[in-house]
């Protein structure tokens, strides 16, 4: 009996021992952080988008050997879509082909194929900037339509309800205070019910007049700068993980843009211990983050 106690003590530990070695590279030192190739331009409802992004395991090094995949949801149909994402190139670099099948807003996050943020209610990912598709958008119910109908059926119940009491008084039957008490139930309910509002997008939807502030806010999405920097800007993106930062909070960058250019175009240039990894970003993205930073600092 000691012997099978012993062998089940040695297995469990075992199992113990190698959801420990599972994990640990996966958590130790902070969160898998995404950072998108380039941020999409040009989406059309109906058309392929392929989209690359890398992972970095603590937001420094390369992660191979998962499976990320692209969720978004429509802002105002709520209609979702998921697209898988295989590895492609580099190390670490992966690539999904995601077909949006409307116009319009929509929201997404990528799953690193781990618990990362749970973002606009979605399942768990990293929250990217919201997508504007052009194409024919959803038909959805709109207030104003959900108030006729609601108007409608409020109208023939309070007819339905007068007519039951109309007949209560002159036959005094059971079926006629069935009547009556139906409408009045019917009537409290349609006059309860509200119009149906579409949701609002959590972020400006990008279009060519976008605004370099604007990009860079959805830059900093995009890059993976909100995984391990606070800003005011990101405060509802930040609540499922807000606790976890590794650099500074940027809600107001205290350096000079021209600082702020090196460090984004090197940083190991700037502070060579810094973990920080290189995002190879271009200088039109510099500039926009640049700007984007520099608006409250």
């Amino acid at each position: 009996m000691k012997h099978i106690t012993a062998l089940r003590i040695i297995a469990l530990l075992a199992i113990i021992g190698v959801a420990t070695l599972t994990v640990t590279p996966l958590w130790a030192g902070g969160r898998a952080v995404i950072t998108l190739d380039a941020l999409p331009a040009g989406v059309v409802a109906g058309e392929p988008l392929t989209i690359g992004f890398v992972v970095r395991q603590h937001g420094l090094t390369p992660l191979k050997g998962i499976t990320p995949s692209i969720i978004a949801r429509h802002a105002e149909s709520g209609e979702k879509v998921t697209a898988p994402a295989s590895p492609e190139g580099a190390d670490g670099h992966y690539v999904a082909t995601l077909t949006l099948p409307s116009g319009g807003v929509w929201q997404w996050v990528i799953n690193d194929g781990f618990v990362t943020a749970d973002a606009f209610g979605l399942p768990g990912g990293q929250p990217m900037p919201d997508l504007f598709v052009l194409g024919e958008s959803p038909v959805i119910p709109s207030a104003s339509t959900n108030f006729n109908v609601t108007g409608i059926i409020s109208v023939a119940s309070i007819l339905g309800a007068a007519f039951g009491l109309l007949m209560l008084i002159r036959t005094r039957r059971l079926w006629a205070a069935g009547v009556l008490l139906a409408s009045v139930i019917v009537a409290g309910l349609s006059f309860a019910m509200p119009g149906q509002a579409a949701p609002a997008a959590s972020t400006p939807a990008l279009s060519s007049d976008t605004s370099p502030e604007e990009t860079g806010r959805a830059l900093f999405l995009a890059k993976g700068c909100v995984m391990c920097h606070a800003h005011t800007e990101f405060n509802d993106v930040r609540q499922t993980f807000g606790d976890f930062r590794v650099g500074p909070d940027l809600s107001a960058a205290p350096n000079t843009a021209e600082y702020l250019r090196k460090w984004l175009s090197d940083p190991q240039s700037v502070k060579p211990t810094t973990e920080m990894p290189d995002l190879n970003l271009s200088e039109a993205e510099i500039e926009a983050l640049v700007a984007f930073l520099k608006t409250n600092g």
